[in-house]
């Protein structure tokens, strides 16, 4: 998988390396997953499969489930236009990346994940700063250009949704999602910047200069959670 300013490429490794340090013993296809908002399921629960992992990738949107199960030829992976509360199932991890920003209720979506996780499981979440440098992009684009959003925003070949009309309706500061997380009955594991910059007119720039973008990466590692553009986390239930 080919790295961009949005660190898709070390979102999955986060995403492989959290489910691979927590679940040590285990070999992976005893371990069950399910993919919350997945999307077209290209950069996360496709990725999964490949490693063998127990995939389930649900979504709301049809177009996107289509998109997804046309592309799958993974018999460890399923995909399924579901809501979450139709979920009878329990999972060793439930991932729900870039998923939060976009609910009404995301404490709802919350505390659901927690009802479908194993005692032993957990939860990995990605999130963007809701007052980070892809934010801020974000806002100047729509505001100059008046375009209407498009599916594939994150100017890669093969779409993450074909949802176009999904917009951020939640923002979150470090403290403010982490104490989403609480009122959940979750507690941060760990945690890990993802990006510095990325969004609308930086991208093109980062994308095709692979030496900038690496910087751009590494400047994430290094830089104070309020100041890069996402955030990355594991959690576990509290007790």
């Amino acid at each position: 998988m080919k790295e961009n300013s949005y660190g898709i490429k070390r979102r999955i490794e986060f995403i492989y390396l959290s489910i691979k340090s927590h679940f040590s013993v285990v070999i992976n296809k005893d371990i069950k997953i399910l993919e919350v908002g997945c999307g077209t399921g290209e950069y996360i629960s496709r990725q999964l499969a490949k490693k063998g992992f127990l995939v389930k990738g649900i979504d709301l949107d049809y177009n996107s489930i289509e998109y997804a199960k046309k592309r799958n030829k993974f018999p460890n992976l399923k995909y399924q236009v579901k809501d979450l509360k139709e979920i009878d199932e329990k999972y060793d991890v439930i991932i729900c990346s870039e998923v939060l920003e976009h609910l009404k209720d995301p404490l709802e979506m919350l505390t659901q994940i927690n009802q479908k996780l194993s005692a032993r499981g957990i939860v990995i979440v990605t999130i963007p700063n809701g007052y980070g440098p892809f934010e801020f992009f974000s806002l100047i684009y729509h505001l100059s250009l008046k375009r209407e959003r498009k599916p594939n925003g994150n100017n890669q070949k093969i779409p993450d949704s074909l949802n176009s009309n999904c917009p951020h309706i939640q923002h979150f500061t470090i403290s403010e999602i982490k104490t989403l997380f609480k009122k959940a009955n979750f507690i941060a594991k760990f945690q890990k910047n993802r990006s510095f910059l990325c969004g609308p007119y930086i991208r093109f720039i980062l994308n095709k200069v692979p030496f900038i973008n690496k910087i751009n990466l590494i400047l994430a590692d290094h830089l104070p959670a309020r100041a890069v553009s996402g955030w990355m986390f594991v959690l576990i239930k509290l007790k």
